[in-house]
């Protein structure tokens, strides 16, 4: 069978810059395998299935919008899928970060607990940790623009279906539209709460 030909990189980075990019960010992927590549990367640096695919997803949404932005130029051949690995290992060292930090903070409200009680009862501590977090949610939900809080509001509060809200949010009728921009949306609500909960 006849290998399949892809454009060259510098190719498909004008392709991408054109008035129709998906067709051409589409067969970006394909040339490089791009999401299983990513997927895997992912893994490799610790990432549980679950992360791997919710980051991966979030990497090439950051990855098209900064082909997409001008600021980025093709060095070499090969350039393009290692621009993608790049911005998932930076979100995945974030998110590490972040849980780590939030992480330091939970064992802090612990260690004050047991520093004032001669025999520690947690449990007010793990009301305020809920408390702590159910603030910071809300919060930051309230922060996302109007379309981001519907569909998050939409998929786990009303329950409505990803071809509900991608009909009704993006006039779409394919529900993988609201399915991947909520891969998005929720990785930056969680970031955003672990970040005012790390404080």
């Amino acid at each position: 069978m006849k290998k399949e030909q892809f454009p060259c990189d510098v190719t498909l980075l004008e392709l991408i810059r054109s008035a129709t990019p998906e067709p051409a960010f589409r067969l970006c992927l394909k040339k490089y395998e791009a999401e299983k590549r990513t997927h895997t990367s992912l893994r490799f640096l610790g990432a549980s299935s679950t992360d791997a695919e919710d980051f991966c997803q979030e990497a090439l949404m950051h990855f098209y919008l900064h082909l997409r932005s001008g600021k980025f130029t093709v060095l070499f051949e090969g350039c393009l899928i290692n621009n993608l690995l790049a911005i998932a290992a930076n979100l995945w060292r974030k998110e590490i970060r972040m849980r780590k930090r939030l992480t330091n903070r939970i064992e802090q409200i612990e260690k004050d607990g047991n520093a004032c009680c001669d025999t520690p009862d947690l449990s007010h501590f793990e009301t305020q940790q809920t408390n702590e977090l159910e603030v910071a949610t809300m919060t930051c939900l309230q922060n996302l623009s109007t379309t981001n809080r519907m569909l998050i509001e939409g998929f786990y509060l009303q329950n409505k279906t990803y071809q509900e809200l991608a009909d009704a949010l993006y006039n779409s009728k394919n529900p993988n539209v609201a399915k991947q921009r909520s891969y998005i949306v929720r990785g930056t609500l969680k970031r955003e709460v672990m970040r005012k909960m790390a404080v």
